[in-house]
Parts: structure tokens; sequence; C-alpha cells
């Protein structure tokens, strides 16, 4: 099974250069109070990872419109999250065989313009890599490492403390 799902994402890697090969995007920098839009894309790995996206709300402002993606490792019907208008949650069940997006809200998602996007993933992943990496957003905000090369702004950090990379965000981006 390692083999196969190994196979998959070599075959969507190819197709997924390609793409980012023709992405056309409109880079904002963007400070928080500005936001007027902006989604969050998390793993639901650890239980406390979606205490860190609520945290993550509070330095955005009341009134943006925030849209959150929680990628599961493994499938759906093995976990107990809902999805609603504003958390979505996904696993590799929603992508082909070529591990390319078949779940309409995820190509929605990828094509929305928002004004930021926050990467709360420390592990790669390459469903993440693809939505993080193929996403319209104006401002791509995250960790040094794994999704640098998505990313528009990073915080250089060892640490896999999401607290600290928040507070970071608050920091700069004030």
């Amino acid at each position: 099974m390692k083999f196969i799902k190994n196979f998959r994402i070599s075959i969507g890697k190819k197709i997924y250069k390609r793409k980012i090969l023709q992405l056309k995007r409109n880079i904002t920098a963007t400070g928080l109070q500005q936001i007027k839009s902006a989604c969050i894309i998390f793993e639901t790995s650890k239980t406390n990872n979606l205490k860190h996206v609520k945290e993550l709300r509070k330095i955005l402002p009341e009134d943006a419109e925030i849209k959150i993606i929680g990628y599961i490792e493994g499938k759906k019907k093995d976990f107990s999250f809902i999805s609603d208008k504003t958390y979505n949650y996904i696993s590799d069940e929603d992508f082909d065989f070529f591990m390319q997006p078949k779940n309409e809200y995820i190509n929605q998602f990828i094509n929305n313009q928002f004004d930021a996007l926050f990467m709360l993933s420390f592990n790669y992943h390459f469903a993440l890599d693809l939505i993080s990496g193929l996403s319209k957003a104006r401002f791509k905000i995250g960790k040094s490492g794994v999704y640098e090369k998505n990313l528009d702004f990073f915080i250089e950090t060892d640490s896999k403390d999401c607290n600290y990379l928040i507070s970071q965000f608050a920091h700069y981006l004030a």
C-alpha cells in the first residue's frame, strides 16, 4: 500500500509542478488589521491543533471572513470531525488517484483570493503542499521549513510550538 501511495504522490507532484508554473497571483503584503478574508490550513493529528487555530482567529479582525481547512491523515470516517461553513476537514479521500483535488470545495478554496493564508502545519503532507502552493491567496504566511517554497512571509524558527508561531505572526504583522 505504501508503494501505491508513493506512486500516486510522485505522479501528483509532476502534475502539481506544471500547475505551479501556470499560476498567476497578485502578491500583496497585508497587516493583520487590514485582513478582510483569510484561510487557515492545519493538520488534525494533534488534538490541541484546533485550539491553536482558535488562538490565531483571535488575532484576526472579528469581521474578517475566515475559512479553515483541517487535514486528516487517513480516512475521514475514522475521526469525529464535522465540517461546517467555516471549518472543512479533508483527507486523501478528497483527492483522485493522481492526488489532484476531486472535492469541489478544495477547488473553490484554491481559487479564492483570500487576503491571507496561514499555514499551521509543521509536518509534510502532499495534500497540504498542493493546496497551499496552488492557492491564489494574496499573502501566504507560515513557518520556515516544510512549506517555505509556497510562502511569501515565513517565521524562521526551530520551534514546533504553535503558540510561539502565532505570537510571531501578531508581532511582525501588526
